[in-house]
């Protein structure tokens, strides 16, 4: 499963991955400040919980070089910006020229309990949607995946994403202490739907507008669309028929949408909708994704989900860089788009803007900060795109470090949390770090497969390959 993956697919080329600069505001608050040759340090110590992080921030559309970000005790945000901060005995303090900070990413789509194996070989013939394969596992054995209800091996995927940047992660359900997983109760409830029709193959009703299929009034992740198939298209139809027919208002996120064409796309702006991509496992099965150009034409919020391993990516990243090299004529899809669709994006399809994805006054402090190898500022958000968990030094949720690199060890006894972390399993792709906050991670290293769960075999690389229409 290592070799090289040739997907092609009309209307859109496979192109190698575009380096173009930053197109956030530089902001210069320390001259000089950039170090690649540096990591973080701790230079003033306190036990109060307060912490103040001096380093390389990206915060929305602006980067700050030298910039601070002051957290209080409660794990919230308290203010970013150019601001020294006085050496004080209220305040932890951090500085960190060699990492660039950013907001946890948000991974909107991950089925957990079916991503502790290997990926599963691409279906020899493309297929028309998912019914396909759960009608008969002949043709891809999807519904024969292991599917585990047990909480260690769920905490090592959760973990295998969180040691790669992402703070919050929708994948039904989930191991405390690690990630914020929403739809398991973490702020205001989610609701996440697999099947809106009935199980597997059922196909949606005539009549829509007399049926008010989702009736939650919290947010909502439904499954919609997922092939290239009228009844896939009369999925995305039937959801967006009824939410205007009895004027729901509530944040509607359709999962997959490969479906979608003019008509719909232009309904879901209008209705607010929003969009999760998950254009790996769209690809390896249907030989097809969403149109990314034509729904950002039209003004739809579109974020980024691994959705499993039998067919999606090991981490959020490694979506990231698949989606950044299907290259869509009139899609933007660059790396500042990417960093979006982790992070702003999902925070409003969960109905928590301003609360998570973002670096912001009153903000959870749920960070992770990504090692960089340039002193070029342009660079920093391709940076992050190409980090792997050997770059990634620290990632903290709610003010908690809840993993620390091996290059950042020494100074973990610093955290109040540090009592609370166990050191990785040995060789695997994380490196030899710590994850903090987690009781279940003690019962999960001791498994003889921990370090493969941690660590699968990546999926097929994407490369370039000539394309008919």
């Amino acid at each position: 499963m290592n070799g090289k993956m040739v997907l092609c697919i009309a209307g859109a080329l496979l192109a190698g991955i575009s380096m173009a600069a930053s197109a956030a505001d530089v902001v210069t608050c320390v001259s000089g400040y950039v170090d690649p040759h540096k990591v973080c340090n701790v230079t003033a110590k306190a036990a109060n919980g307060r912490l103040a992080i001096r380093s390389n921030i990206l915060a929305g559309e602006k980067l700050l070089l030298g910039g601070t970000v002051q957290i209080g005790a409660d794990g919230r945000i308290e203010s970013v910006g150019c601001d020294a901060v006085a050496p004080d005995a209220d305040t932890t303090q951090m500085d960190c020229p060699g990492e660039v900070v950013t907001p946890g990413l948000i991974n909107l789509h991950e089925h957990l309990n079916y991503s502790t194996g290997e990926p599963l070989k691409r279906p020899a013939n493309t297929m028309a949607s998912h019914r396909d394969w759960q009608a008969d596992p002949s043709l891809w054995p999807g519904d024969l995946v292991n599917r585990t209800g047990r909480k260690p091996p769920i905490a090592l995927v959760e973990l295998r994403h969180l040691a790669s940047g992402t703070t919050t992660l929708a994948g039904r359900g989930g191991a405390k202490g690690l990630t914020r997983n929403p739809d398991a109760g973490w702020f205001a409830p989610v609701k996440n739907i697999t099947f809106p029709f009935g199980r597997g193959t059922k196909l949606p009703p005539e009549d829509c507008t007399q049926h008010r299929i989702l009736s939650s009034s919290h947010p909502t992740l439904v499954h919609a669309g997922e092939g290239t198939d009228a009844a896939s298209r009369r999925e995305l139809a039937c959801l967006l028929e009824s939410r205007e027919t009895y004027a729901q208002t509530e944040p509607l996120t359709l999962v997959h949408a490969v479906a979608v064409d003019d008509e719909l796309a232009a309904r879901m702006a209008r209705t607010h909708t929003a969009m999760l991509w998950s254009p790996r496992s769209n690809m390896d099965l249907y030989n097809a994704t969403a149109p990314i150009g034509l729904l950002q034409s039209k003004g739809v919020s579109i974020s980024l989900g691994t959705d499993w391993m039998p067919s999606g990516s090991t981490t959020l990243l490694d979506e990231a860089r698949f989606a950044r090299a299907l290259r869509m004529d009139d899609a933007d899809v660059t790396s500042e788009s990417l960093l979006a669709m982790m992070t702003s994006h999902p925070a409003s399809a969960l109905g928590m803007t301003g609360q998570i994805g973002v670096i912001a006054p009153g903000a959870q402090a749920d960070l992770a900060a990504f090692r960089v190898g340039d002193t070029d500022p342009g660079m920093m958000a391709v940076e992050v795109i190409e980090s792997r968990s050997t770059n990634v030094h620290f990632v903290m949720v709610g003010g908690k470090m809840k993993y620390v690199s091996a290059q950042l060890t020494s100074w973990l006894a610093d955290f109040s949390e540090a009592d609370a972390c166990m050191a990785l399993p040995k060789n695997g792709c994380t490196g030899e770090g710590y994850a903090c906050g987690a009781p279940v991670l003690k019962r999960a290293f001791a498994r003889p497969d921990a370090a493969l769960i941690l660590c699968p075999t990546p999926p097929p690389e994407l490369v370039d390959c000539a394309c008919a229409p």
